[in-house]
């Protein structure tokens, strides 16, 4: 009879269950990452990753997300370092974000706000973790005001792997004279703010950012004023000092790229 007993136990619990119908719960979001392996950019002393958490609420709530955390994997699988915007303090890290909230169905994008990482840090396994809270009315709102961080009604994860990336050859810009990086590809960019689950983004036939690598080069003069109209001279490599013109020019049109290795001239589009 003893050697029933633990059968017995695991037959009522089952039975408990079965009766309220109790399942595994539902996820109430679908997190994708766009790309789903991004590319990790080295430069200078730093390791950058630009890419988009969309997060999408598949729930009957409407849902407040009060937390993003990182946690960072070596390839020992050992924890290297966490991360975390979250509502504490008096302005809250998650705003950075801006909306917080998804009624039913609506969705998020998230650009990935932990985006910079010294160069020795080991990216082999990124682990995301987002706290939510139920917000259907205004009591559970003056509610979730008063709550701690990580105090969560749902946790959902999502894991990413990222990848690096070896140039094969190096370039040269079709560019002479005195050029300035008007915007690059950082976490501010306007190239990056495209927001890929945004009807209105899909309904274009938008899928995938192809700007997240993009920079905007402008010529300056000699006090550093930004110029229209690129003289001949530039062109041909016989300038010697900045010229002062504003016309617009007809100067800015594709040229090729060199390569280093092979000396093969490659077009680019704009």
């Amino acid at each position: 009879m003893t050697a029933l007993v633990p059968f017995l136990l695991a037959f009522l619990v089952w039975c408990q269950h079965a009766e309220f119908g109790e399942t595994t719960p539902s996820p109430v979001l679908t997190i994708q990452s766009a790309p789903e392996r991004p590319i990790i950019e080295l430069r200078d002393a730093n390791q950058f990753l630009n890419f988009d958490l969309i997060v999408r609420n598949v729930s009957r709530l409407t849902l407040r997300l009060s937390e993003i955390q990182l946690a960072v994997y070596d390839s020992a699988h050992s924890l290297v370092m966490m991360k975390s915007l979250n509502t504490d303090a008096f302005a809250p890290s998650i705003e950075v974000i801006g909306k917080q909230t998804m009624a039913p169905g609506e969705h998020l994008d998230v650009f990935n706000p932990f985006f910079r990482f010294d160069s020795t840090a080991p990216l082999t396994e990124l682990r995301y973790s987002f706290c939510l809270l139920r917000e259907d009315d205004a009591q559970q709102r003056e509610r979730n005001s008063h709550r701690l961080p990580d105090d969560c009604d749902f946790r959902q994860q999502i894991t990413i792997v990222p990848r690096t990336y070896a140039d094969n050859t190096s370039l040269i810009l079709p560019l002479r004279g005195k050029i300035f990086t008007w915007e690059g590809h950082d976490f501010f960019s306007h190239h990056l703010r495209v927001p890929l689950g945004d009807p209105d983004v899909q309904r274009r036939g938008i899928t995938a950012n192809s700007n997240d690598f993009a920079s905007d080069f402008i010529y300056v003069d000699d006090q550093d004023e930004r110029i229209t109209t690129i003289p001949e001279s530039w062109r041909t490599g016989t300038a010697t000092a900045s010229p002062s013109t504003r016309r617009e020019p007809e100067s800015f049109l594709p040229q090729p790229m060199t390569s280093l290795r092979t000396g093969l001239k490659i077009r680019k589009q704009r």
